[in-house]
């Protein structure tokens, strides 16, 4: 396998590239496709010699190729130089990582068997065993660490002597061969778990090998000082295991975690619907009725023919983002715990929205007419609904922000955002109330002055039309209509932008 070919030399030196072949086991005869590419996007090489032995250690197989410019013969022997253009390689970054996860358990230890495909330099791959479904979660050496999250989310704390967490982590193993991570340890000298915690200890039971958890895995990037980055793919099971019984584990994680994106979209398409649409639609059924008055649009009211277009598009964008998280959950109930209070007590505030976004328009639709003397039933019912869901939606957003593992968006700016956009809500619906009250005292002034006209005048037949003084009110009005359209339009892009650039 010494390479002799002119001008270059033989030397010694680190492998710079990655042999991977797509599978392991095979059967004879079978086509095998192996990938030859650089450990970093840095790492160039213009060939590479391969030649595949039997068991008995004879050169055995075929060579073909996918790429015209890599030869598949070096003189008669059958044997394989890929001559590959310089340039530059990256890593497989999309490829699927699997991992397998096997343990036995004998004498009180439990031992612990993690083998991994296609993990690329400079990431992390975690076991986590959870009482629940909620998690947080190089240079060619392998480091292994126990680490806990007593916190719910936030980042996870190296295992100290001084901790309590439950049995005593040992390390057996460590090999990188042929792109596939193999770490062994074992869990041994487990106590009672019903031993009391001081406060210098951890805030969650310690590990047991009696307790039942949910299996987590996770995949994330190392930076440049191998320190642990927020992960990247995740996979919560809603399977039991427990470490006093054998188990085996199998995972296949997609790095780039598409299911991600339905988390994104229910975000984006809910804070467009409530902060954007429902805003809106709800100042112009309430202020804008005299100042649309007598103007038609497709033989209805215009203020009507707005309102009800706009609360239609909020209403079927709720519940589209609805199923987008419907999916993503795969159909199952946030689980309410310490650490998944705000998202349970988003799961219900939601779940009231969505309700009241499928009933409003049924609502709408057996409505009595305006001249009916109980129509007042329908206003209020309808009015009552609909603020009562709009004002949950300010809730909602609230506590969606402060998810803990929704780190797009630093804390103080997120709650700075809607802050102001609650801030402004108000203030938008003070400035139209002041300008109603402003409208209804001018016309009242305007309406005692006509009235004395006509008594002084004594006249009934030739009397005067009230000519409308609120023409210039109109405007103001129409003019804050805009702003508060502009300024939500703010908050909504500043929120969807940064729900796009989130790591979940």
């Amino acid at each position: 396998m010494t390479p002799g070919h002119i001008p270059y030399t033989t030397q010694q030196c680190e492998s710079n590239y990655v042999i991977q072949p797509e599978k392991l086991i095979f059967q004879p005869n079978e086509t095998i496709l192996v990938t030859v590419h650089g450990k970093t996007s840095n790492d160039l090489f213009k060939g590479v010699l391969l030649i595949a032995y039997d068991t008995n250690n004879i050169i055995t197989g075929t060579w073909s190729t996918t790429d015209s410019n890599v030869q598949t013969a070096c003189g008669d022997q059958n044997i394989t130089i890929a001559s590959i253009p310089v340039v530059t390689t990256t890593l497989l970054s999309t490829t699927d990582v699997s991992v397998n996860i096997t343990w036995t358990y004998a004498d009180g230890t439990t031992s612990i068997k993690m083998v991994t495909n296609n993990l690329n330099l400079q990431q992390w791959v975690a076991l986590g065993l959870s009482v629940d479904e909620m998690m947080y979660l190089s240079d060619g050496t392998i480091g292994m660490k126990r680490m806990i999250n007593a916190g719910g989310y936030t980042y996870p704390t190296e295992v100290t002597s001084d901790m309590n967490p439950g049995g005593t982590f040992t390390i057996i193993q460590t090999k990188l061969e042929n792109n596939i991570v193999t770490c062994a340890f074992t869990l041994s000298a487990f106590t009672s778990t019903k031993q009391q915690r001081n406060k210098r200890q951890l805030s969650i039971s310690p590990l047991s090998q009696t307790s039942q958890y949910h299996p987590l895995i996770a995949i994330g990037p190392l930076d440049s000082s191998n320190s642990m980055q927020k992960h990247i793919a995740k996979q919560p099971q809603s399977i039991l295991v427990s470490l006093n019984s054998a188990e085996q584990i199998t995972y296949n994680l997609d790095s780039s975690d598409n299911s991600t994106k339905l988390v994104k979209a229910h975000g984006c398409l809910m804070i467009f619907a409530w902060i954007l649409l429902v805003s809106t639609g709800i100042l112009i059924a309430r202020y804008f009725k005299k100042t649309f008055a007598n103007k038609k649009l497709f033989s209805e009211d215009v203020w009507f023919f707005l309102h009800r277009a706009i609360m239609t598009c909020a209403a079927t964008l709720t519940l589209i983002g609805f199923l987008f998280i419907l999916v993503f959950k795969k159909g199952e109930w946030v689980q309410k715990s310490t650490s998944t209070s705000k998202e349970f007590a988003h799961s219900v505030i939601g779940i009231i929205i969505v309700a009241c976004s499928f009933i409003q328009p049924f609502i709408a639709l057996f409505r009595c007419h305006p001249d009916n003397r109980y129509r007042f039933i329908y206003n209020y019912l309808h009015g009552f609904i609909g603020f009562l869901s709009f004002t949950l939606s300010i809730v909602a957003i609230f506590l969606a922000v402060y998810f803990s593992y929704f780190t797009f968006i630093p804390n103080t700016l997120g709650w700075g955002i809607l802050v102001g956009w609650s801030c402004w809500i108000v203030t938008i619906f003070i400035l139209f109330e002041c300008s109603e009250y402003y409208l209804r005292l001018q016309n009242n002034n305007e309406s005692r002055k006509s009235e004395m006209y006509r008594m002084d005048s004594a006249t009934t037949d030739d009397d005067t039309s009230l000519e409308p003084i609120n023409s210039w009110i109109n405007k103001i009005k129409l003019l804050l209509l805009g702003l508060h359209i502009l300024v939500a339009l703010t908050f909504v892009l500043t929120l969807v932008i940064k729900i796009a650039q989130m790591q979940i």
